[in-house]
């Protein structure tokens, strides 16, 4: 009976051994690695070591081609740590190279003849249970044959393999080369799969007119990240969202050659049609919610700039203004009532105990960017409340110098008149890049 068991006991463990050999499943981090044969050792034909003999030690499998540097620059590395922590430490170079490669590769650089850690030529099977499409790839494994960590040669440090060695713990990223990723496409391509997609900190989209789609802006923003969008919008209505609104009426100048990008002359916009589609674009910008304001605007204005290959800034200009003065005391109309208003009605804006920026203001103020408004400037040194009422067409979303008369006489019969005079301001400057 002795000799059917001992028999028996034979086949099993051969069985054992090719399944082993055969075993192409990855191996994930928890598991344990299967007891192959390991062969091909350079220098050293016919050598074969079960991975079993390495039980009691932590294995690290470097995987590696003489055609990367990393990977050649790392082994010094690699025969250091072997060195300091001998037994206890088996580091194992795996290539898909024959030997003839390698010892060729060694002569003509020279820079890894001085290695001592054992090279596994021809791979076949190792790279199967651990499958990877960069290199330098590293597995760690314990000290029982369990897979611990994969990862960048960057983490191969003595810290963290005395952490594995003494602690048996080990706190390292994942090396993980597939994700669900198509290597051979952009990254764009790749980021519109939901998939494993990370959060976006910066994104700025730019494109031309969207067909059929009418003139719109609008906004986002969770606890992560916020967006702001514009579709189908001008150069000057792009730029409005982060010039200074004090800027709108007058104190924008468009110093390019092309003028006709920012706004269509009359005779074209009769005969062409199709100048809103040529000149209006859509842009978004998503940012991390963290981001103040103007750091945005910032952002916004660089994209803009470089698309549109424009330079603008804010300088100090001689700008004609109209002044407003005080010009006939009894007519001027102060008040004293404790309740201020200042009210839109469908042809007229009231303004009622309300100080007199609040008219000047208001005189400056534009639903849009108004390169033909007047500009207009207190020096009523008046510092209490009026009482005036406007009609609606004299304020500059309606208006330009044409209408300065017609507003004229409305604020004489207040008290008030407009003198011209040139003052220097902030303006906004539009300029072809150099």
């Amino acid at each position: 009976m002795a000799l059917p068991c001992l028999i028996i006991c034979l086949m099993l463990l051969q069985s054992q051994r090719i399944l082993a050999e055969n075993y192409q499943i990855p191996v994930k981090i928890g598991e344990k690695i299967p007891n192959i044969t390991l062969k091909n050792f350079m220098n050293e034909p016919g050598k074969e070591v079960l991975f079993s003999d390495l039980k009691g030690k932590v294995v690290i499998i470097d995987f590696f081609a003489t055609w990367c540097p990393s990977c050649v620059a790392y082994l010094p590395h690699m025969n250091d740590l072997k060195q300091k922590f001998g037994d206890k430490l088996q580091i194992l170079v795996v290539t898909k190279e024959s030997e003839e490669t390698i010892i060729k590769y060694s002569e003509k650089y020279g820079n890894i003849k001085n290695n001592s850690i054992p090279i596994l030529c021809n791979d076949s099977v190792l790279s199967k249970l651990f499958p990877h499409l960069s290199i330098p790839h590293e597995v760690w494994i314990d000290t029982k044959g369990v897979v611990r960590g994969i990862s960048d040669a960057k983490f191969v440090t003595a810290d963290n393999i005395e952490n594995l060695i003494v602690n048996n713990q080990l706190a390292i990223p994942v090396k993980n080369d597939f994700f669900d990723f198509d290597h051979t496409q952009t990254l764009s391509y790749n980021l519109a799969n939901p998939k494993n997609r990370p959060q976006f900190l910066y994104r700025s989209t730019f494109t031309s007119h969207y067909p059929g789609v009418v003139s719109l802006t609008g906004s986002k923003a969770d606890s992560i990240s916020k967006t702001i969008y514009f579709v189908n919008n001008t150069i000057l209505s792009l730029y409005s969202s982060f010039i200074e609104k004090d800027l709108w009426a007058g104190r924008v100048e468009i110093e390019v050659k092309d003028t006709t990008r920012f706004v269509a002359p009359a005779e074209l916009v009769k005969i062409n049609k199709d100048w809103d589609e040529s000149n209006t674009f859509c842009y978004e910008l998503t940012t991390p919610a963290s981001l103040d304001r103007k750091k945005i605007q910032r952002l916004m204005k660089g994209d803009l700039d470089r698309n549109f290959d424009l330079t603008t800034t804010i300088v100090e200009k001689i700008k004609k203004c109209w002044v407003v003065k005080i010009s006939d005391q009894r007519l001027f109309n102060r008040t004293i009532l404790k309740k201020e208003i200042t009210l839109g009605k469908p042809k007229a804006i009231l303004i009622e105990n309300a100080p007199m920026d609040k008219l000047i203001k208001r005189l400056n103020s534009s639903d849009f960017v108004n390169i033909n408004a007047p500009i207009f400037i207190d020096q009523t040194g008046y510092n209490g409340k009026i009482f005036i009422e406007i009609p609606v067409s004299l304020f500059p979303e309606n208006n330009s110098e044409t209408n300065i008369e017609p507003l004229k006489k409305i604020l004489e019969q207040k008290g008030l008149t407009l003198v011209a005079a040139k003052v220097p301001l902030k303006v906004f400057v539009f300029r072809d890049a150099q």
